[in-house]
């Protein structure tokens, strides 16, 4: 795992107009052909990185408790915590999460921007 490719920059989150490829060995290695890093790890909390396309952030996790909930019932979770509204944008929206963290992504975002400490682990052959 630690001689495997590593995205650019730690990997991208990206929003629905830009594919999370299913293939684990597809990695971002610059230029425009843009890929979302789907090897992403969080070493605070130990758990992998989950995404669920066309929601975006209602109100945040508050506790601990909360951030868990959420992170185990992403694709399903609804109202407060994720929003699923065309009108606000959601429809070109990711939502990324881990046991500790929550990020929204519409564009491209580069994960070593981040304030948390998520990292794309690599992508094996």
């Amino acid at each position: 795992m630690a001689d495997d490719p590593k995205c650019e920059r730690g990997g991208y989150l990206v929003g629905t107009a830009f594919p999370v490829p299913a293939d684990r060995s597809v990695c971002y290695r610059g230029g425009s052909e843009w890929v979302g890093c789907n090897r992403i790890h969080c070493p605070s909390c130990g758990a992998w990185v989950r995404q669920v396309e066309r929601r975006e952030l209602g109100r945040a996790p508050r506790t601990r408790e909360e951030r868990e909930w959420l992170y185990e019932n992403l694709e399903t979770a609804g109202e407060p915590f994720l929003i699923a509204n065309s009108q606000t944008g959601s429809e070109v929206t990711r939502v990324y999460a881990c046991r500790c963290s929550i990020e929204e992504c519409a564009n491209r975002l580069a994960i070593e921007d981040l304030e948390n400490a998520w990292c794309c682990t690599g992508h094996p052959p």
